[in-house]
């Protein structure tokens, strides 16, 4: 995306005052025709398949590693003997250094490349999740997950761009919802593990797996339909019916959840959906992992105790015991905390940048002719010097003459 700013180092007054009066407008949206998803999967290859992959699964273990704590709040504060808000600032440490490992990681990958970044990353995940099972103590345990947490937030963008970025156009906006959804996925399988070593699942479990599914299907649908519609449309509409649905998710205290979890969770995965291929579309190539990574866990950041807020908070309205276990009315403060993320949500995605039509056209025959390019067997190492050719020279690859309606606006194959 093209950043061009009059004033030097700072957009000038007529620039930005044209930016705020356009958001509405910039809301059309492009219409680029759908395919069939099925056939658009199947123009992928085998190695676009497995780098989709890699970055897929890696995404998810990394979400699953980090669910194991949350799950387990509870047991491990009573092998620490101490409360629940006070395990949780492990989560909240893990979620604060996150961007400290996305630029560090980020920076990695862009200079040097994805594959062995994401190996070391992953390298690191082992030992640090096998050293927060043997801490002797709460100090030990949260400065453990404290490193976890420099190497978690270092793997997204590198996923994300072994992922998404050698797709076709067309294939980019569910794939991306997909690749996403491998943190729901990382829910589920530690949901699965932790119910499997607790002897059966309980309701909790069966609402918070339906949710998540419902995350998953939501996540990839919205995806698809965001390259018709435009990402930020696409998200603020998920904002808008999310908001919505939240009073029949956090009101009843049954399996009636079972229904109300599935469609949260749906438009939960949708609002974020296509984040990894918004993101991409409005990163410069040269720093696209870095960007992409820094972008997403600084969002992080700012949630990073929320967990610990919530606990304290909801140990102010204590339930009836069950079975002598204490338990707190969390659906109050869930409420109260959703609400006010999908309210801030919708504010930054409406005032937020996105594709014009003209560099959306220029993106996807960029993505086009690079396919192109790989299916008449030129390797992907000759293609990424000639990018690195071209962008020596100021411009990443050649553009289309925009002088006449390109077809790429309207179905990129």
């Amino acid at each position: 995306m093209r950043n061009h700013m009059a004033a030097g180092w700072f957009y000038s007054p007529e620039q930005i005052v044209r930016y705020f009066a356009t958001r509405l407008t910039s809301l059309r949206p492009p219409k680029t025709e759908l395919r069939n998803p099925i056939h658009v999967l199947n123009d992928l290859d085998r190695h676009q398949w497995l780098m989709f992959s890699i970055g897929f699964l890696g995404w998810t273990w990394d979400a699953f590693d980090f669910f194991t704590v949350s799950l387990c709040v509870t047991e491990i504060a009573t092998e620490f003997k101490t409360t629940n808000s006070a395990v949780s600032w492990g989560i909240t440490i893990t979620l604060m250094l996150r961007s400290v490992g996305a630029l560090i990681f980020g920076s990695l990958s862009d200079r040097y490349g994805r594959k062995w970044t994401m190996i070391t990353n992953l390298f690191l995940f082992i030992i640090f999740e096998l050293a927060s099972g043997f801490a002797q103590s709460l100090p030990q345990f949260l400065g453990v997950r404290a490193l976890y947490g420099i190497a978690m937030g270092g793997l997204y963008g590198p996923a994300a761009a072994t992922a998404l970025e050698d797709l076709p156009y067309d294939a980019r906006g569910i794939l991306s919802g997909v690749y996403q959804q491998g943190y729901a996925v990382g829910y589920l399988l530690a949901a699965i593990f932790y119910r499997a070593v607790e002897l059966g699942p309980t309701e909790v479990t069966v609402i918070s797996v339906v949710g998540q599914i419902g995350a998953l299907v939501g996540g990839t649908t919205i995806g698809y339909v965001s390259t018709f519609f435009g990402r930020r449309l696409s998200m603020i509409t998920c904002c808008i019916i999310g908001a919505a649905v939240l009073p029949a998710y956090t009101i009843p205290r049954s399996l009636a959840l079972i229904a109300s979890a599935f469609f949260l969770q749906f438009f939960v995965g949708g609002a974020w959906g296509p984040v990894p291929i918004h993101l991409s579309e409005l990163s410069p190539p040269a720093l696209r992992t870095t960007a992409v990574g820094l972008t997403y866990q600084l969002g992080n950041l700012a949630s990073s105790a929320a967990a610990t807020i919530q606990a304290t908070i909801g140990e102010r309205f204590p339930l009836s015991p069950k079975d002598g276990v204490k338990r707190y009315d969390y659906g109050k403060v869930i409420g109260i905390f959703m609400a006010a993320v999908w309210v801030y949500m919708l504010i930054f995605l409406f005032f937020g940048p996105e594709m014009t039509q003209e560099e959306r056209a220029e993106y996807g025959a960029a993505a086009d002719q690079i396919e192109k390019m790989r299916k008449d067997g030129v390797s992907l190492a000759e293609i990424g010097a000639g990018r690195a050719k071209l962008a020596a020279l100021g411009d990443e690859l050649p553009r289309p003459n925009c002088s006449e309606k390109p077809t790429d606006i309207e179905h990129i194959e």
